[in-house]
């Protein structure tokens, strides 16, 4: 029988989170469907967003973008990509901008001087990736 992707990604997290926990790390995952509404507000500390906007519609961003702002805790922060859809940066900030969220638009770690940028934990903030290859 053949896996389906999100069962091989599944199987990876549960690897890669099993070797964090073993360095002393705590971290819980869970893959869930963002409009879900009987996910408790404020439950989620970081939320990546791996390609589920790439073909959405406006409309479709919209209700994503206030899905993630509503399970985000103040001072969280959502990693949202896209994988050679250049086109929906223009489409998806916007969005995520009038949910509420402050853009980040340096990297939070820049190994050059080994400065740590601290996230405003009165905010939510938010990462756009975009994958080219």
């Amino acid at each position: 029988m053949r896996s389906e992707p999100h069962e091989d990604r599944k199987a990876y997290l549960d690897k890669e989170f099993e070797r964090l926990h073993k360095e002393g790390g705590k971290c819980q995952y869970y893959v869930r469907d963002w409009n879900d509404i009987s996910i408790p507000t404020h439950s989620y500390d970081l939320i990546m967003n791996q390609n589920g906007l790439r073909m959405a519609n406006q409309k479709e961003t919209r209700k994503a973008a206030h899905s993630f702002w509503r399970l985000l805790r103040s001072g969280g922060l959502l990693i949202t990509s896209t994988v050679n859809a250049l086109e929906r940066k223009a489409e998806i900030i916007p969005e995520l901008i009038k949910a509420g969220f402050s853009m980040q638009e340096e990297y939070i770690f820049e190994e050059k001087n080994e400065k740590i940028h601290h996230l405003n934990p009165e905010k939510k903030h938010a990462v756009y990736c975009e994958i080219t290859g």
